[in-house]
């Protein structure tokens, strides 16, 4: 019998069709294996897993506070408690499905964050009405012989500690950080701006961009990197 249990989550069981298998491949790490190729693995649903460990909250401690980041465009934090009380939708505009990606747990000085180690696009934690679901999103629908999907599972007194042993892991601790995304503020357009679609009169999408940035760096903020939405691609009708 595999021990698929994290802390302050409990144990876990596993849930999937022949042909994939979960292992705990290092005491902080759980994967997700194809043993054959597969085809057909999708549900209908992106929420719902084809394959994968549920930990059932019934056994959960009573003061437990959970946070991820939602499957929203922008990938918003959500909260809730033992009663798995998120709040998806806080925007009528906004619908994303029941899955968070990381997520943190806390219980009495405890918190255990569970994180994506590799295939971050491929593998999620769905929001089950009687626990949550680390497995293959629904919407994957065929993997190779050999796919594998890898958990961290991290304990810590501290979500800095947390997120610094996920960072190890991803083998970020010695990666050069010259890359200005890392080292200076980045300005990001869209995620609600008005300006994107709507500038200012007489003013380009391109020229608003660029007076916001030269804005920003006579007044001293180091601006180093400017994320553009919606750059790439033209709109067939144009935003009022």
């Amino acid at each position: 019998m595999i021990d698929l249990g994290v802390p302050v989550l409990g144990s876990g069981s596993f849930d999937g069709p022949a042909g994939v298998t979960v292992e705990r491949v290092a005491p902080t790490r759980l994967r997700l294996r194809a043993t054959a190729d597969l085809a057909g693995l999708a549900t209908g649903r992106f929420a719902a897993p084809s394959a994968g460990v549920t930990f059932a909250a019934d056994a959960w401690p009573t003061d437990l506070d959970i946070v991820g980041f939602a499957f929203t465009q922008f990938a918003l934090p959500v909260t809730a408690g033992r009663e798995l009380d998120f709040d998806f939708h806080p925007a009528p505009d906004l619908r994303s499905p029941r899955a968070v990606w990381p997520l943190i747990a806390r219980s009495a000085g405890r918190i255990v964050l569970l994180a994506p180690i590799d295939h971050p696009h491929e593998h999620l934690i769905a929001v089950a009405d009687d626990g949550i679901v680390w497995g293959w999103h629904g919407d994957l629908d065929t993997v190779p012989d050999g796919f594998a999907t890898t958990l961290g599972v991290y304990e810590a007194t501290s979500v800095t500690e947390a997120l610094a042993a996920w960072r190890a892991d991803l083998r970020l601790v010695d990666h050069p950080r010259t890359h200005p995304v890392l080292t200076h503020l980045s300005y990001w357009t869209d995620n609600g701006a008005a300006y994107w679609y709507r500038t200012e009169p007489g003013r380009t999408i391109a020229e608003s961009v660029v007076d916001a940035v030269d804005g920003l760096r006579a007044d001293g903020i180091p601006i180093g990197s400017v994320e553009l939405d919606s750059w790439a691609y033209p709109h067939a009708t144009a935003r009022p």
